[in-house]
């Protein structure tokens, strides 16, 4: 963690030694911070992931302590873990989300959806292209939710994936998709 946070401090900090002091302090502080909510998460007895994300949302928001969206986010990553494979993560957490929309949940799950867009897994929803172009097409394609999931390796995933993009379900994760075209 030393190496990564010198690294980190290394490239943000501006006008020299004094600058790298504050901002290695600043960091170390973030860290301890988010260290101490872990720890605070995991001395919580939290509930078992609901059918809807929205309902493990309110199920935690009893628990004094901490934030009900952290804490539902504890439910959510430890439920992940025991998922091997990313694109059956992703399953999951297009399952999750509610169509009914309570806000926040979805709020939640588009920015894990999001986060698992930016890496290659989008490759897999987008199966063999035959070019550059054909992939950055059909990348734009399923952020409107009108990719042809015949081409994908994942057709199920790729299928609920459209259909929450063609609702304009997942604003986070469009833009993911918009900003890996734009790169």
């Amino acid at each position: 963690m030393f190496s990564a946070t010198s690294h980190v401090v290394q490239i943000q900090s501006s006008g020299g030694a004094q600058g790298a002091k504050k901002r290695q302090k600043k960091i170390s502080k973030i860290i301890n911070q988010i260290t101490a909510q872990a720890k605070r998460a995991a001395s919580f007895k939290l509930t078992k992931l609901s059918k809807k994300f929205s309902d493990t949302l309110s199920a935690v928001s009893t628990i004094k302590g901490d934030t009900p969206e952290h804490l539902a986010m504890v439910v959510l990553s430890r439920s992940l873990q025991r998922i091997p494979s990313w694109t059956n993560k992703l399953d999951k957490l297009c399952v999750l989300v509610n169509l009914k929309k309570d806000r926040k949940a979805v709020l939640l799950l588009d920015t894990e959806i999001a986060d698992l867009l930016g890496t290659n897994l989008v490759q897999e929803l987008l199966g063999w292209q035959r070019s550059l172009g054909s992939a950055i097409i059909s990348m734009i394609d399923l952020s409107g939710g009108v990719c042809d999931i015949e081409k994908s390796n994942e057709k199920e995933v790729t299928k609920r994936l459209n259909f929450l993009m063609k609702e304009n379900i997942l604003s986070a994760s469009r833009l993911v998709l918009i900003d890996r075209v734009l790169r």
